[in-house]
């Protein structure tokens, strides 16, 4: 049911609230208008908050011409300035060398952090070693 719908027309309010009391329906036209209220209210606050953007875009504006910099000036300045490239930091790579679970050597490359092969982590369960004890050597 859409309920400001059907409340919205007379007569669907009249079959809704048919087998109400007078009293409820005091009660719920009490509710109806404390919630009007609220909303009105909050209206009012974010008319007044845009209001005071709008007056300190104005502010701002005046301060750019005064001091003779224009909007264009602060895009390139803020694109001539970014701080990273965007791109995650890279990792640094080793080559672990382990021997697998018939016995055979083996290697992998990899970073210190993250998953790790099944053959290596078996490996490292099976002797007790840490990742940088096997580190063979660090990869360009």
């Amino acid at each position: 049911m859409n309920i400001p719908e059907e409340l919205g027309k007379k007569r669907s309010a009249r079959k809704i609230f048919s087998q109400t009391s007078l009293e409820d329906l005091t009660k719920i036209l009490k509710n109806l208008h404390q919630i009007e209220q609220e909303k009105q209210e909050e209206l009012r606050v974010a008319e007044q908050q845009n209001q005071a953007r709008q007056e300190n875009v104005r502010h701002i504006l005046e301060l750019m011409q005064k001091q003779n910099v224009s909007v264009e000036d602060l895009k390139a300045d803020w694109k001539g300035n970014k701080g990273g490239t965007g791109r995650k930091r890279q990792l640094p790579h080793y080559r672990f060398t382990f021997h697998r679970n018939d016995g055979q050597p083996d290697s992998w490359d990899g970073p210190l952090i993250g998953q790790l092969p099944t053959e290596f982590r078996m490996f490292l369960e099976r002797t007790g070693k840490k990742r940088a004890d096997c580190i063979e050597r660090e990869l360009q």
